[in-house]
């Protein structure tokens, strides 16, 4: 990593200030948008691209591309990506699918991360086949693999978090932008934490 975190207030409007900031780090290959909305990565995109920057640009925050494009616009919105579920993709869990396919809006931006955390308890609660805090817990610290929406995650993070068997890594998936159109990229498997 090439100098520091760039911040700024999820309130802030005008992005151009950072998007100067972060086009005046030199020798870098990228810029990666750990934390923030979607709204406010489109518009530093954006003023990166009118700058010249065409460095490639990741949002890791989950956040819908269309979202993005729609605010960044053709010339911003390229040489990027950013995680986020895309509808019926290649390698979709079925049960993500459906989840897809039921959702009033079809349009709305689909953030599961909270729902794919409960959805991960209920299934370590059935192969504790309890609901008692405590047998969970014990359940949870033997087992390696959870069933969680965005398919199997790998219990894991003993060493990172000092926690027996408390972090899950789980797939995520990612959609490229280029030219201001959105595509599907794929499915990451992160595997074990630490």
């Amino acid at each position: 990593m090439i100098g520091s975190e760039v911040a700024y207030p999820n309130e802030m409007l005008d992005m151009s200030p950072i998007a100067a900031k972060l086009n005046a780090i030199k020798d870098i290959d990228g810029f990666i948008h750990e934390s923030g909305l979607a709204q406010s990565a489109a518009n530093i995109m954006k003023a990166l691209r009118e700058l010249g920057n065409a460095k490639p640009y990741i949002v890791s925050t989950p956040a819908d591309g269309n979202d993005i494009a729609a605010v960044a616009g053709k010339a911003g919105a390229t040489n990027a990506l950013c995680t986020n579920v895309f509808p019926n993709a290649p390698g979709n869990p079925p049960l993500l699918n459906e989840l897809v396919k039921r959702r009033p809006n079809q349009k709305a931006p689909l953030y599961l991360r909270a729902a794919s955390s409960l959805w991960t308890l209920v299934n370590i609660m059935k192969a504790a086949d309890s609901i008692d805090p405590e047998a969970v817990k014990t359940k949870w610290e033997s087992m390696d693999k959870v069933d969680t929406l965005f398919g199997t995650g790998i219990i894991s993070g003993d060493e990172t978090y000092g926690i027996k068997h408390h972090a899950i890594g789980t797939p995520f998936a990612y959609e490229m932008m280029m030219d201001g159109k959105v595509t599907f990229g794929g499915w990451v498997d992160v595997g074990a934490i630490p």
